[in-house]
């Protein structure tokens, strides 16, 4: 027994807050590499806390399985409905025996992968094998219901709705955090609130606790709470305005969901708000009005409603996450290279650039630091957010200054050309590792993860009188199935003009959009290192 302990689990050392999320650890001193391990496991259910069962078995991804089986032994057919459903490489045997019926799934000779760059949820993909006695997703939502109106446990008689004193004490906080503002305004005020006054610890939703929040008072309170608990107080103040919405049920750690209904898959509570069709997750506290973020995009969901409704969030749109991002440069007769920038934001680039500068007590200084350290050119300045990171209504902006060390150097005859590309300076997307961690020579098996957006940098470059241009790099242009890259360089006086768009039409994609996909960032790749040709001005 001393070679079997309990510790915390990573997820609870990771946690925002706080979770008695536990792992057992078993040691095998003699493992070596050809080692078979052998492994069997007896659940017995007597009591659900949920008023059905449902379980889902997979293939272990990362080591693979010579053998797995899987057994249930229920009630005949004609007194239990159970039902199960298997995918890909999965033998089931179902029969009745001595009044009992068995079923049996066997997954065999399932080989261990690796995972790819980026790719979507391995959890995905193994042979699964999935029973459940729920005849639809919606039951789950309506159980959810049930267990919102009561307290703290799924047999306490005490009611979640607030005493007639707590409901005052909401309404005047409701009233007061809206003012004047109506509608989908108020609906935008109260969830900037409860985002950010709030916090957020992970107390993981859990069947066994009943899928209960906590009292409104107490959440209010204390000043924290998990996903299901400012979900509940962010639609308690809501009600007070006249906007109804509902908790809404969602997985955080899957894209597919098991070919059955169950409700180990969801781990995560939202809200949706019918009158606007829109889904809020208030633990966001970077996230604007209605931005979900790209994990949780197309995702089946069930709002908890009195008989539950089945639904999914809506599809990205490129159009709503938008970085436009702008440098005024000049180059130096020292050699040195000077720039201003600034950056305008929507939708996920916004969540990631106040998320960016969410570090606290850090400098200007520092943020730009940060930043020119993995540039070609380094160098040095300040670099800050322009809006407020905690004013969710107000779209992400920044902005900055730096200088170059000596970045170039002309003769004093002016026969040697300097070759130059242009500096990355403070730009988060191509200063740090943006579009490069996505460059593979592999072949992809699965499929992989992006972010639909509009990218695009304008540049304008000023030479010193005593420099000329005399090699301007051609524009790049590629559109295909994924997306779209285009660029344009000119002159104009003594300012050379660069544009470039990026844009990426979804979140997913497929083994077969591999080729398209790599098309697109090796056209970007190659034009950030196409360089500008200047010389000393004949005559200077």
């Amino acid at each position: 027994m001393e070679n079997i302990f309990t510790r915390t689990s990573q997820a609870s050392e990771n946690a925002p807050g706080f979770c008695n999320s536990v792992t057992t650890t078993f040691v095998f001193p003699n493992l070596h590499v050809g080692s078979r391990l052998f492994l069997s496991t007896r659940h017995n259910k007597i009591t659900p806390t949920f008023p059905s069962f449902s379980f889902t078995g997979k293939a272990p991804w990362a080591c693979g399985a010579d053998h797995i089986e899987i057994s249930f032994k229920v009630p005949p057919k004609d007194t239990f409905y159970f039902k199960w459903a298997s995918l890909g490489g999965i033998t089931v045997e179902d029969r009745e025996i001595n009044g009992s019926r068995i079923v049996k799934a066997e997954i065999k000779n399932f080989p261990d992968h690796d995972l790819e760059p980026f790719m979507v949820f391995p959890t995905d993909f193994p042979p699964s094998f999935t029973v459940s006695t729920l005849k639809s997703w919606s039951e789950i939502g309506a159980f959810y219901f049930q267990g919102e109106q009561k307290g703290d446990k799924p047999s306490a008689v005490k009611s979640l709705t607030p005493s007639a004193d707590s409901t005052l004490k909401l309404k005047a906080l409701s009233s007061k955090i809206v003012g004047s503002k109506k509608g989908k305004e108020a609906a935008e005020a109260l969830y900037q609130w409860v985002s950010s006054n709030i916090t957020y610890v992970a107390l993981f939703l859990d069947f066994n606790d009943g899928f209960v929040p906590h009292d409104p008072m107490s959440i209010l309170t204390n000043r924290y709470g998990d996903c299901k608990d400012k979900s509940l107080l962010l639609k308690i103040l809501l009600e007070h305005q006249g906007i109804k919405s509902f908790s809404t049920l969602i997985s955080s750690k899957a894209d597919h969901a098991p070919p059955l209904p169950c409700e180990a898959y969801f781990d995560h509570v939202i809200l949706y708000i019918p009158s606007f069709d829109l889904f809020l997750d208030p633990t966001q506290i970077y996230s604007s009005f209605g931005e979900l973020g790209p994990d949780f995009s197309n995702h089946l969901v069930v709002v908890a409603t009195s008989q539950g409704k089945q639904m999914r969030t809506p599809l990205p749109q490129a159009c709503k996450n938008l970085y436009t991002a702008h440098s005024e440069l000049s180059l130096n007769k020292d050699g040195t290279i000077h720039g201003k920038y600034t950056v305008e934001t929507t939708g996920p680039s916004s969540t990631q650039l106040r998320g960016y500068f969410s570090a606290p007590f850090t400098p200007p200084e520092e943020f730009a630091r940060n930043v020119l350290l993995s540039t070609p050119e380094g160098g040095a300045g300040t670099f800050f957010i322009s809006t407020n990171p905690h004013d969710l209504n107000d779209p992400a902006k920044a902005k900055g200054e730096w200088i170059t060390p000596t970045g170039f150097t002309l003769d004093g005859d002016g026969e040697a050309p300097v070759f130059l590309p242009l500096p990355y300076g403070l730009d988060i997307r191509l200063s740090l590792p943006f579009m490069r961690t996505y460059f593979t020579t592999q072949p992809r098996v699965f499929p992989f993860q992006a972010v639909a957006g509009i990218d695009t940098w304008t540049y304008a470059l000023s030479l010193p009188v005593d420099v000329e241009l005399f090699y301007l790099p051609p524009g790049q242009s590629l559109e295909n199935k994924v997306g779209r890259y285009e660029s344009t360089y000119e002159l104009q006086g003594k300012k050379i003009l660069v544009k470039r768009i990026f844009v990426l039409n979804k979140n997913i994609y497929e083994p077969e959009e591999q080729k398209d996909f790599m098309a697109l960032v090796e056209l970007l790749l190659l034009d950030l290192r196409q360089p500008l040709g200047i010389k000393k001005r004949v005559g200077t």
